[in-house]
């Protein structure tokens, strides 16, 4: 695995990690029951995606989906990353990153919609999640310029969150399930000092 092929989750735990921390110790009394309707009596309420719960998936499960609903087969980079085209699946969406543990436990999967000169790129990927999950959590930033984040929480652990840097207007949508994704971190980094991956090591 490569250096360049590590920063997606390099990047995942450092800004998702601690933007799910502060996102639930920041919320008030009335953002909480909000969030709680996103929960069943029971449980959780399911995260869908093609038919599939994106908590629980497994990475045969969601290769499936993939392939027989979507008409799109997931193509591994590594033993962690599988890449897809996505335009098929979200109008404007050019293609799909999902990152597994080793244990087949989805970590981030993450949509990148390009764009160039158009701040309400982001409004057209949130009015798109919202449609489906609801109203956001919470809300970073402003449309019209600036960084700018719309935030799921699913409960669990679970997030969604569509957001963008700025001044490139390229959006990101991204499901992130913060346990598999610290699971993830950890054995990235078992790999990258495991003895054969050392400077020096024989080959």
């Amino acid at each position: 695995m490569t250096c360049k092929r590590i920063a997606i989750f390099a990047w995942a735990a450092v800004f998702l990690l601690p933007l799910i921390a502060c996102n639930q110790s920041s919320q008030t009394p009335s953002s909480k029951a909000s969030a709680g309707a996103s929960q069943l009596a029971g449980g959780l309420k399911p995260v869908d995606f093609g038919g599939v719960d994106l908590r629980t998936v497994n990475r045969q499960k969601l290769e499936e989906v993939y392939y027989r609903n979507l008409k799109v087969p997931l193509v591994p980079r590594n033993d962690f990353e599988s890449v897809a085209d996505a335009s098929s699946i979200y109008p404007g969406a050019e293609k799909v990153e999902v990152a597994m543990t080793r244990g087949g436990a989805l970590a981030t999967m993450q949509f990148v919609f390009p764009g160039t000169g158009d701040p309400y790129l982001a409004d057209k990927v949130t009015q798109l999640m919202a449609s489906k999950y609801g109203k956001p959590s919470t809300i970073l930033g402003k449309l019209e310029q600036g960084e700018y984040r719309a935030i799921w929480d699913m409960g669990g652990g679970f997030i969604i969150q569509v957001g963008r840097s700025w001044p490139n207007t390229t959006t990101h949508l991204n499901f992130v399930s913060s346990g598999n994704l610290i699971r993830l971190q950890e054995e990235v980094q078992q790999r990258l000092h495991s003895p054969k991956n050392m400077v020096g090591a024989s080959r």
